[in-house]
């Protein structure tokens, strides 16, 4: 297919002809890995008293945040050269670990260092500008190729070499430059805005959920509560234990994974909205089929957070679905809870507590049905679960409607990386372009 007008192939893929393709070194002054506190044992005190020392781990979501930081004093601080002293718009690479391939511009003017498992370069202001240079790196495309080039396994490493080495589309004019990062650093102030609006709402839910689920008011039981364990409350029926392997996306039954439980959803499984693995109708016909207001819960959990995570069955109708591996399939036949509530039950910290409590293991934690059915739990009369499941309902509701709003903000701003950062797009035009 022939080339746009004004476009060139290169190594990088089509930018337009006015652009370059540059390796890194060459637009850079400098290019360090952090200190080694393994070898520099340096003085670590509380946070109050010292100078933070950012690692990898204070690189999230292309921010650089300093709650969490690990401190040096101040003396350990001054024995360290200026390169190990960190200014505003130094770039701040995490190049070992989980959060190989992402970055961050230093963005305020503050005393701090770096660490081990981060890389400190500082661009050439004369060839680059910061933001820019964080908004190529961090893109898609470049920060796979990074990755790509890592060396070692386990945690992984991209050493100096490489990234001296990488390649990267470059506008010629600072102007487009400040323009491209200018536009992708309003999308991204926009994403981290709702991303902490989200938080907060989940906090809120939070809190409301432990206040509206407490079974004591002034160390006594609410008036019109009861308790009622796991075993007085509902049916153990029988759950398969077909492996993620033995799964398709075509099966004639629906299959609830222990997997999914964990990762998937909150609360609540809603087959008009969400879809699950298939299984083979011979392989699922002798299980139990689950019904509208079923809860599932996982058995075995990873961390703690996860013990006893549970998900209530809505908008099943008339499929068939079977309850599978590590899960326990709970049905409320005496209608002791009202359908919407029985998906809180798990998150309520009177019921955490005696979940957490009760797991056994070591890497994996797990619950086992006896000890289950001793477990207790709240029993608000049903105007009052009603009522509860209502207000939680409508925060779950509005949680949703706002991460379904960040993920189209996150997609909008994966086709602007892709269109800005290759010049498909222009901000600036080539005429505009001023001599010094």
């Amino acid at each position: 297919m022939a080339l746009k007008a004004g476009y060139k192939q290169t190594e990088v893929g089509v930018i337009p002809v006015d652009w370059e393709v540059s390796e890194l070194k060459d637009i850079i002054l400098d290019m360090l890995q952090g200190v080694n506190t393994a070898i520099d044992k340096p003085e670590y005190v509380n946070s109050g008293s010292g100078i933070p020392i950012l690692k990898a781990n204070n690189i999230i979501d292309k921010e650089v945040r300093f709650n969490g930081a690990d401190h040096i004093s101040k003396k350990t601080f001054s024995t360290y050269s200026d390169r190990y002293k960190l200014k505003k718009n130094d770039f701040l690479f995490s190049n070992i670990g989980a959060r190989l391939g992402t970055g961050s511009l230093l963005s305020v003017e503050t005393e701090c260092s770096f660490a081990w498992n981060v890389m400190r370069i500082i661009p050439n202001t004369n060839k680059i500008i910061p933001s820019y240079l964080s908004s190529v790196v961090n893109s898609p495309k470049i920060s796979q190729n990074i990755k790509d080039n890592q060396s070692g396994s386990g945690m992984g490493f991209v050493p100096k070499s490489v990234m001296r080495k990488i390649k990267i589309p470059l506008p010629n004019m600072l102007e487009e430059q400040t323009a491209i990062a200018n536009v992708l650093s309003d999308a991204d102030a926009l994403i981290q805005s709702l991303t902490r609006l989200i938080a907060k709402k989940r906090q809120i839910k939070q809190g409301a959920m432990q206040t509206l689920l407490n079974p004591y008011e002034n160390g006594r039981l609410k008036a019109g509560w009861a308790t009622i364990t796991y075993d007085e409350a509902f049916n153990f029926l029988s759950t398969a234990s077909f492996s993620r392997s033995e799964l398709s996306n075509s099966g004639e039954y629906g299959y609830i994974h222990y997997g999914d439980i964990h990762t998937l959803w909150d609360g609540f499984v809603d087959f008009k909205k969400n879809e699950v693995s298939g299984i083979a109708e011979n392989k699922a016909k002798n299980y139990v089929v689950i019904k509208d207001g079923d809860l599932i819960m996982a058995d075995a959990s990873e961390d703690y957070k996860g013990i006893g995570k549970s998900v209530e069955i809505k908008g099943v109708g008339i499929k068939k679905v079977i309850s599978g591996l590590h899960t326990f399939l709970l049905r409320d036949s005496k209608n002791v809870f009202v359908d919407g509530f029985r998906g809180y039950i798990h998150s309520t910290k009177y019921v955490k507590e005696q979940l957490d409590r009760l797991a056994t293991g070591l890497k994996v934690y797990g619950i086992s049905k006896t000890n289950l059915k001793l477990i207790k739990i709240p029993l608000p009369p049903k105007e009052e679960q009603t009522r509860i499941a209502t207000i939680l309902s409508d925060m779950d509701t509005e949680i949703n409607a706002l991460e379904s709003k960040l993920n189209k903000y996150q997609q909008i701003k994966q086709g602007m990386m892709q269109n800005l950062l290759t010049g498909q797009i222009r901000l600036v035009s080539p005429e505009t372009e001023t001599n010094p």
